[in-house]
């Protein structure tokens, strides 16, 4: 699988060519913060109107796929429901990983752009969270490109986690040819 970064300024955000975008909502994020603000203001409104209507409440485990285009660059935009975010923990980021491989295997999808669910409210390490991901993103057997839309400043522990991650694949590999 290939990781890649983008970061989440607007102009970058404007080039995404995936068919589907994943990011987490906080159940009690209102108004809209970061990423989803943009998607939001670019959808005039739709994500806010969504979450009025009592279509979507960013409980933990909730999820809805709404449409991106003609506004925004890609097919559909992928919201998963990450809690309050006081009780968000490492846990959670797990979770909220999981329902977004779920859901995009399940759309039989070969390459996500996602945001890092929670990535602002996390009280936990983003190194710990890097690792938790590539973890589950070299589950995904069917997924081939992954595009992580962040700072620059998350480059270097997701080559860490990365590499730990190759290292650690090679070793039960290692294990399972000598069992």
């Amino acid at each position: 699988m290939e990781f890649r970064l983008v970061p989440p300024a607007l102009s970058e955000l404007d080039k995404l060519r995936h068919e589907v975008v994943a990011m987490g909502i906080f159940d009690d994020d209102r108004p809209f913060r970061g990423i989803a603000a943009h998607f939001d203001w670019r959808l005039l409104g739709l994500l806010s109107r969504h979450r009025a209507a009592g279509h979507f409440d960013g409980r933990a485990g909730a999820q809805t796929i709404l449409p991106g285009r003609p506004r925004l660059t890609f097919d559909k935009l992928l919201l998963v429901g990450l809690g309050e975010r006081a009780a968000f923990d490492l846990a959670g980021f797990d979770r909220a990983l999981a329902t977004v491989f779920e859901s995009v295997l399940g759309l039989r999808l070969r390459g996500l752009a996602m945001a890092l669910p929670g990535r602002h409210g996390f009280t936990f390490p983003v190194d710990e969270a890097l690792r938790v991901l590539t973890r589950r993103a070299h589950e995904q057997d069917r997924l081939d490109d992954l595009v992580l839309l962040d700072d620059a400043e998350i480059e270097r522990p997701l080559h860490k986690a990365i590499d730990a991650e190759r290292r650690r694949l090679l070793a039960l590999r290692a294990l399972a040819g000598t069992g």
